[in-house]
């Protein structure tokens, strides 16, 4: 094998392991994120109404009316998860995102995206959206 080769062969490689690094960063960066985004779709899966809100930030608790609230938020939307994977996450200047599909109980897939806020180590939800098209 000539030199130019091999030079090459070890750019690529390389290349690729600079990739592998950064995607393995990216995904332990974020892994907080998903980790509170899956607990807070737990909650509404198991209908633990009172420990989802409590995964909310106050301004967020108040806007959603509490627990009584998402309740009916969510099961008047027939938007009670029984499925759920988060296909972005990121985070940016403190705030985290996740985005993906939730399958509903009645079957039906609807887009999903909460918003987070890093408060004393532990992500908050800050906002929600999941629409009921």
């Amino acid at each position: 094998m000539s030199t130019t080769v091999k030079v090459i062969l070890g750019f690529v490689a390389a290349g690729v392991l600079f990739v592998v690094a950064l995607v393995v960063f990216v995904f332990n960066v974020t892994a907080g994120v998903v980790d509170a985004g899956d607990a807070f779709m737990k909650k509404l899966q198991a209908k633990d109404y009172p420990g989802a809100i409590s995964m909310c930030t106050p301004a967020l608790q108040t806007e959603l009316g509490g627990a009584e609230g998402l309740q009916k938020g969510v099961e008047g939307s027939n938007l009670t998860p029984t499925d759920w994977s988060f296909s972005s996450r990121s985070i940016n200047n403190g705030t985290g995102k996740v985005e993906g599909t939730l399958t509903s109980s009645d079957g039906r897939s609807h887009p999903v995206r909460l918003v987070m806020e890093s408060e004393n180590d532990t992500w908050k939800i800050t906002g929600v959206s999941i629409s009921a098209e």
